[in-house]
């Protein structure tokens, strides 16, 4: 039994001893996927509420449908927290992403469309979403490379109106 338990203790020390070794890599890691996650942010004076109404009405008057908005800033409120605005949209056309689910399914998990409202500590509010033609680079989309740049272009065409 005691044996046992040294050699538990050991397996956590060597364990804890060697984390330090591995967070340098996944940092590293994460630097790198973010940079081929072509996250695309815009920013501008105006306030988070006109910029999350002006993409409202624009998705709207592009005839998508807005699933759910996920309000982050209300979340922590409510757990006693602070955070800035930090509001989510959620919105896409069904045909549109049906056919690039017909391409590849698992790019269903891409979908549907997010786009990302900040409140920055400089006063700005920042824009951010990720370019839909980086999904040709994870998923089997090269029947789909038209409809995926269509897409970007759009999100690039209503995030540039809201400026």
């Amino acid at each position: 039994m005691k044996i046992q338990a040294i050699l538990f203790s050991c397996a956590i020390i060597i364990s804890c001893s060697s984390q330090s070794e591995e967070q340098a890599p996944e940092h590293k890691l994460h630097e790198q996927s973010k940079a081929e996650n072509h996250f695309i942010t815009k920013t501008t004076s105006k306030s988070p509420q006109i910029v999350i109404d002006s993409l409202k009405s624009g998705i709207e008057k592009r005839g998508l449908s807005i699933f759910t908005e996920v309000p982050h800033h209300k979340g922590a409120e409510k757990a006693g927290m602070e955070l800035s605005v930090t509001h989510v949209i959620i919105f896409g056309n069904p045909k549109v992403g049906t056919k690039l689910m017909l391409c590849d399914q698992q790019v269903g998990y891409e979908l549907p469309l997010k786009i990302l409202v900040t409140l920055g500590k400089n006063g700005e509010t920042s824009i951010s979403y990720r370019d839909p033609k980086t999904y040709a680079h994870h998923y089997d989309m090269e029947d789909c490379l038209g409809i995926l740049g269509k897409v970007s272009g759009m999100l690039d065409g209503l995030t540039e109106e809201v400026l």
